[in-house]
């Protein structure tokens, strides 16, 4: 502890910041901080405000929960977001349903945004491994020109767009490759366009 309280592991000099109340260092390997409970107990790392035995005292916190293996990540005394044992991440609900699971009262909304105008888009890949390479995936975008885009492709080069109804049972609207647009009533064909 040097003499202006602050407490130095591992090192015997201070940061430049004076608000380093406490520096872990490691010479030549990597530095780790445990915090070690029992197998149903909490570890937890705390941002508070006050003292006393209320909200103050976790105004923010990272909480990991050994009995379910889950981290909660928490502002305002709230919990915000956690991530489960199987990697679902839940903003606004705590028990997630999928890979991102958004919930809250009201609207809700999710925005991806270009800070330049270079083009927004939302990626899928369902088709191989997941990595949006090599023409086997689809992508709703919002390009410079202000317009919608909806793109299909696989490596064959013939991808279609379908948009469903009734739980994804019947076909509405089938765009093909060939340029064909096909509207449907319960997969009966009511209007069909050829290019």
């Amino acid at each position: 502890i040097d003499a202006s309280g602050r407490l130095l592991l591992g090192t015997t000099i201070p940061s430049g910041y004076s608000s380093r109340k406490l520096t872990v260092a490691a010479a030549d390997d990597d530095c780790v901080i445990e915090i070690r409970t029992a197998t149903d107990h909490a570890g937890q790392l705390a941002f508070s405000d006050g003292y006393a035995a209320d909200e103050t005292a976790y105004r923010g916190y990272i909480q990991y929960m050994h009995n379910g293996d889950y981290m909660r990540f928490a502002t305002a005394s709230t919990e915000r977001l956690v991530i489960t044992s199987t990697g679902n991440v839940g903003i606004g609900t705590t028990t997630p349903s999928a890979a991102l699971h958004c919930l809250k009262s009201g609207q809700i909304n999710l925005i991806v945004g270009s800070s330049n105008a270079g083009g927004a888009y939302l990626v899928l890949d369902g088709d191989a491994n997941g990595d949006s390479n090599g023409g086997d995936y689809a992508y709703i975008g919002h390009d410079t020109n202000g317009d919608l885009i909806l793109v299909a492709d696989n490596p064959a080069g013939n991808g279609n767009i379908f948009l469903k109804s009734n739980g994804g049972t019947y076909q509405a609207v089938g765009c093909y490759e060939s340029g064909e647009v096909q509207l449907r009533y319960q997969n009966t064909t009511k209007l069909e366009t050829n290019s």
